[in-house]
């Protein structure tokens, strides 16, 4: 009985390995050009934060791609680099704008005690 469950496992593997060989290069190409787009969409609307998550999530797509075109340590570097470049062009593009459009929003905590009002002259 083990021994058959053993083959079923084997074979499900092997199934989900070569769906990933046909279909991985589709589902990479789409993952990357969708992060893409939704960090262009999020630095539109200035929420700079997930622009610099959706580069990320575009760059290790773009690694996976890299990676199963045998481009194993360029494919990284080149994925890292890119990342990097797109983190200044993000930082350069927010300026003095917070990193986020719910920092702006968010009233200032009643809880936190600036310099002043910890020195105890009140």
């Amino acid at each position: 009985m083990a021994d058959r469950i053993h083959q079923f496992a084997q074979g499900g593997i092997l199934r989900a390995r070569s769906l990933w060989e046909k279909y991985g290069a589709w589902v990479s190409g789409a993952g990357f050009f969708g992060a893409m787009s939704f960090a262009f969409t999020m630095i539109q609307v200035d929420e700079y934060a997930l622009a610099i998550l959706s580069w990320l999530l575009a760059c290790f797509c773009l690694g996976g791609a890299f990676w199963r075109w045998g481009w194993k340590l360029r494919g990284v570097v080149v994925s890292v680099l890119l990342f990097a470049l797109f983190v200044v062009w993000t930082d350069l593009k927010r300026g003095s704008k917070a990193w986020s459009a719910f920092q702006s929003v968010h009233p200032k905590s009643p809880y936190i005690v600036d310099a002043e009002t910890a020195s105890g002259d009140t």
